[in-house]
C-alpha cells in the first residue's frame, strides 16, 4: 500500500507527498530499530541478572570447600617443614608422633587448587562477557577464568613430579592396614616410620624437601584462588545488595 501510494505520487510528480512518504519510511525504520535495540538491551539485562544470581549461588556452594582445602594443605605443609627441619638436626619444640609419619606417607598427594565455575565457563566461552555491565565484576570473572585455566594446566605437572616416599623407601616407611572409622565413615591407617634412619638418608631427605616445596607452591595457588573467590563473592554481594552478617 505504501509502495503504491509512493509510486502514484511519483507519477503525479507530487514531490511534496513523495518527500513525506520518504520521511515516514525513514521514521518507521528508525523507530523499529530503536524498539529492537531496547528489546535486545532488555533481554541482555535479564540474562545478566540470571548469570549474576547463578554465579553467586555457585560461589556460596564452593567457598567452604576451597577454605577447607587451603587449611588442610597449610597444616600438611607446616608439618612437612617442621619434619624436614627436625631430620636435618634443627631443634624442635614438640614431640614427633604418628601424625608426622602419616604426613610423610602422603606427602605426594595434593589438593587441586582449580575450582572451575560453570557460570563463568558459560559466560566466557559463549562470548557473553560484555553483557555484564559492572566493569569490576567483568574483570574478576576474566581473572578467575584465567587463573582456573592456569591451575588446570599446571597442577598435573606439580603433582606427577612428586615422590611417593613409601614406594621409594619401604625400609623407612611401613604402611599399616587400612581400617574404616565407622562413626565418621573415613579410612585410616597407622603407619610406622624409622625417623633415626631417615635422618641419615640424604636421598630421602632431599625427596621429602622437594615434596615440601611442591606443597608450598600448591598452598600459594590455593591462597590466590581463595582470595580471588572472596573478591568475586564480595562484588556479587554488593551488586545483589546482600549481607552475610
Amino acid at each position: 500500500m505504501i509502495l503504491r501510494r509512493f509510486m502514484k505520487h511519483v507519477t503525479d510528480q507530487n514531490w511534496f507527498a513523495v518527500g513525506l512518504d520518504v520521511i515516514v519510511v525513514i521514521v518507521g525504520i528508525f523507530l523499529g530499530l530503536q524498539v529492537q535495540d531496547w528489546a535486545n538491551r532488555q533481554m541482555q539485562r535479564e540474562q545478566e541478572s540470571v548469570y549474576i544470581n547463578q554465579l553467586h549461588a555457585e560461589v556460596l556452594a564452593i567457598t567452604e570447600e576451597v577454605q577447607r582445602r587451603q587449611d588442610s594443605t597449610k597444616k600438611r605443609m607446616e608439618r612437612m617443614v617442621f619434619l624436614t627441619n627436625y631430620l636435618t638436626g634443627e631443634p624442635i619444640l614438640e614431640p614427633i608422633n604418628n601424625d608426622y609419619c602419616s604426613i610423610i606417607s602422603f606427602a605426594h598427594i595434593f589438593n587441586n587448587p582449580a575450582f572451575p565455575l560453570t557460570t563463568i565457563s558459560e559466560v566466557t566461552s559463549s562470548g557473553q562477557l560484555p553483557i555484564i555491565t559492572d566493569q569490576k565484576l567483568r574483570s574478576l570473572i576474566s581473572d578467575y577464568a584465567l587463573l582456573t585455566e592456569l591451575y588446570s594446566l599446571s597442577f598435573p605437572r606439580l603433582s606427577t613430579g612428586s615422590f611417593q616416599l613409601p614406594a621409594l623407601f619401604p625400609q623407612l616407611i611401613r604402611l599399616g592396614p587400612i581400617t574404616i572409622e565407622t562413626s565418621a565413615g573415613e579410612l585410616s591407617r597407622v603407619n610406622e616410620c624409622d625417623l633415626a634412619s631417615m635422618s641419615d638418608n640424604w636421598a630421602f631427605k632431599n625427596k621429602l624437601s622437594s615434596n615440601t616445596a611442591r606443597q608450598f607452591a600448591n598452598y600459594e595457588n590455593l591462597v590466590k584462588q581463595n582470595q580471588l573467590l572472596q573478591q568475586l563473592h564480595d562484588r556479587l554481594d554488593h551488586l545483589l545488595d546482600l549481607s552475610h552478617d
